[in-house]
C-alpha cells in the first residue's frame, strides 16, 4: 500500500476534529461514488451502535456529495456519533484519519487515504 505523510499540522488540525482525543475513535464512510459499491445504511448503523457499546466512539466521514447520507446514518446511530461528512478538506482529512484507531469504508477514496496514512482498515467490497 503506498503511504502518505501528513505533517505534524495536518496531524495536530485533523485531530482537532475530535472532540475526546483520547477516545478511541473508529470512523466510518457510509457513503459510495457508485451504488454497486455501497453498503446498506442499515448496516452501517448496526456497526455504529456496535462500536459504542464496545466503548467506541464513532466519527462520520466522507466527502460534500455524501453529507444526507452521512447526516442520515448519524442520526440513527446517535448523539454520540460525529458527523463530519463535507466538513474537513483533503489535507484535514488525512490528518483526521491518521488520529483513528480505525476506519470503515467500502471501496472509496477515503478507505485507501485511511490505509495510506496507517489506520487499520476495513475496506467491504461487494
Amino acid at each position: 500500500c503506498p503511504r502518505l505523510h501528513p505533517t505534524d499540522a495536518e496531524r495536530a488540525e485533523g485531530a482537532a476534529f475530535l472532540p475526546d482525543p483520547d477516545a478511541l475513535w473508529v470512523g466510518v464512510q457510509p457513503g459510495a461514488s457508485h451504488a454497486v459499491k455501497a453498503w446498506p445504511e442499515a448496516s452501517w448503523v448496526a456497526l455504529g451502535k456496535a462500536l459504542l457499546a464496545e466503548g467506541c466512539r464513532v466519527a462520520v466521514c466522507g466527502g460534500p456529495d455524501e453529507r444526507e447520507v452521512g447526516a442520515r446514518v448519524a442520526e440513527a446511530i446517535g448523539p454520540a456519533a460525529l458527523d463530519l461528512t463535507g466538513r474537513t478538506r483533503m489535507r484535514q482529512t488525512m490528518g483526521l484519519c491518521a488520529a483513528l484507531a480505525a476506519f470503515a469504508s467500502a471501496d472509496t477514496g477515503l478507505g485507501h487515504i485511511a490505509a495510506a496514512v496507517g489506520a487499520p482498515t476495513v475496506t467491504l467490497f461487494g
